[in-house]
């Protein structure tokens, strides 16, 4: 999945998910991301190339189910529920770069976030907008300064 999809994705969210953590981990990993019958798998994009299971999938009667199955260690945080996860990644994939976030008054839109360069003067429309302050900070940092491990979008 790359960097425009996970935006996407993001930005349908009206509260937190586990499979949209479980993707951003993989992102900012460097990891491709694919399904197979059951299952989410990510694959390293660096050598040895190992891939692992993200979670289950299960289509439901209604909706689609996911369960993350915490293979992991330490396991994916809960980015899309936890600010302290998503200032943690911010600070991870951009050290030293400021972030903001705060309320807003747009009912559909409650929370905006930031995330720039110390010292860089931005416009009010570089700001993104979610349903939660970490949504709201992972979009601003996906959208405006986003990337992987290895620097590549």
């Amino acid at each position: 999945m790359d960097r425009k999809e996970l935006i996407e994705r993001l930005e349908k969210l009206e509260r937190p998910d586990r499979e949209i953590d479980c993707l951003i981990w993989a992102h900012f990993d460097g990891r491709t991301v694919r399904e197979s019958d059951r299952f989410i798998l990510a694959r390293s994009t660096r050598p040895p190339h190992d891939e692992c299971v993200l979670g289950t999938i299960d289509p439901g009667e209604y909706s689609r189910n996911f369960q993350c199955e915490g293979y992991h260690n330490p396991p994916v945080p809960a980015y899309t529920a936890s600010l302290d996860a998503a200032i943690a990644l911010v600070e991870k994939m951009r050290p030293g770069w400021t972030w903001g976030a705060g309320t807003t008054d747009m009912e559909q839109h409650p929370f905006a976030a930031q995330v720039r360069q110390k010292g860089v003067i931005t416009s009010d429309h570089d700001y993104s907008f979610g349903p939660t302050p970490a949504i709201a900070l992972l979009l601003a940092l996906l959208r405006f300064y986003g990337g992987r491990v290895d620097g590549t979008a």
